[in-house]
């Protein structure tokens, strides 16, 4: 392994990290460390060290499995050569962690297919929504190992995936952040209840990648075979679109077997859904409904939730400022600190942004205009010196 390549995998994986413990302690010893992580790797010494388990409540309760920086720089030095092979065999309707891609795209998407489906709103559309069962944990190991390898001839970079996946995370990690937590997560959510062979850890960046991979070939198995009128897959979550209920019905079995006997897993009854676009469904955090509209069939609405967050958000700066510091010119963390507390709520407005949601957001800055004193929430976008600047 070229330490070049070391050096690029630092670099991506310490984007947007820099704050975090962890990659501040490796960057204290730079160049030590990077020279260590080249000697282990080239000499067949290098292994996983032990990760952090922690639970989080949102969306909903799950175990997350952390790796340390130095693991996370080897994660992207075995998924760049991949994703160099895999990504342009990747289904065009699969949006989750890929670039370009994402959440914005996908919901694009979604109203590009509605919009061909019911030709311009004329047609109803019916959506059947799959899930697999805790996905993540239910992966089978040595399929997603030989996934991995088979298109891999780098010798250093296929003993890296091997190790990745004979090491087992649960058998050395520290349990992190709240411990009573973890009594509220029910054992058929744990990793710790599943086989030996089965689950990867969810947070790793091969485990975002691999779940791409492994679902790659259902997806073209629903476009080629099943043909459905419409399709999206954001990580585990499929979405088929089509005129005819009783089509996609006969689909739901379909799909189930090819789980069962290509990827030893099965669809989560409780989260098949099949339902007409017109009574709404939730997606990615937003509720599409199909409505009466040539020009825009499908409308996005902002969940309960997301408004919810964005007023609690508000009436946190309400709190914050309603004496607003008054920094020295060259007080350049107080300044720093004014502007950071608006990267929130500019990040909930630009969420809803991409739903009709526009007097909610309108109604949210009006209220801040009281706070700082001006006559229009246009006004906040001066506010740049001392707070920064908010999106309407």
């Amino acid at each position: 392994m070229e330490f070049s390549d070391i050096c690029k995998a630092y670099k991506k994986c310490a984007k947007g990290k820099r704050r975090s413990g962890d990659c501040s302690r490796f960057e204290m010893r730079l160049g030590r460390e990077l020279y260590l992580l080249e000697k282990e790797i080239n000499s067949g010494k290098y292994k996983p060290a032990a990760g952090k388990c922690f639970i989080v409540t949102k969306p909903r309760v799950r175990e997350i499995w952390a790796s340390t920086f130095r693991d996370r720089v080897v994660h992207h030095l075995i998924v760049k050569p991949l994703e160099l092979i895999w990504e342009p065999k990747f289904h065009p309707k699969s949006f989750a962690c890929r670039k370009g891609k994402g959440l914005h795209a996908a919901i694009e998407d979604f109203k590009k297919q509605v919009r061909s489906i019911s030709q311009g709103g004329m047609k109803e559309v019916w959506a059947l929504q799959l899930d697999i069962e805790s996905f993540f944990f239910t992966i089978d190991r040595d399929i997603l190992k030989n996934l991995f390898l088979s298109q891999i001839h780098d010798p250093e970079v296929r003993r890296l995936i091997v190790l990745q996946f004979v090491t087992d995370p649960r058998a050395n990690f520290k349990k992190v952040g709240d411990q009573a937590l973890f009594k509220h997560l029910p054992p058929e959510k744990s990793w710790h209840s599943r086989r030996p062979r089965q689950g990867i850890p969810i947070g790793n960046l091969t485990s975002q990648f691999g779940a791409n991979l492994y679902l790659n070939k259902l997806d073209h198995f629903i476009g080629r075979r099943l043909r459905p009128k419409g399709y999206l897959r954001y990580m585990d979550d499929m979405t088929l679109l089509d005129t005819d209920p009783e089509r996609l019905q006969t689909m739901i079995a379909v799909v189930d077997e090819w789980l069962k006997v290509c990827r030893r897993q099965t669809l989560n009854p409780t989260k098949t859904i099949l339902k007409p676009l017109r009574d709404g469904i939730k997606y990615l955090g937003f509720e599409l409904r199909q409505v009466d509209s040539p020009r825009e069939p499908l409308i996005v609405l902002p969940q309960g939730e997301k408004k919810a967050k964005l007023v609690d958000e508000a009436k946190r700066l309400e709190r914050l400022y309603f004496n607003p510091i008054k920094a020295h010119e060259v007080a350049f963390f107080v300044h720093h600190r004014n502007r950071r507390e608006f990267q929130r709520l500019n990040s909930r407005l630009g969420l809803l942004a991409h739903c009709e949601s526009y007097r909610l957001r309108q109604s949210t800055l009006v209220r801040l205009s009281h706070v700082f004193k001006v006559d229009k929430p246009d006004a906040l976008l001066t506010v740049r010196k001392d707070f920064g600047s908010v999106k309407i």
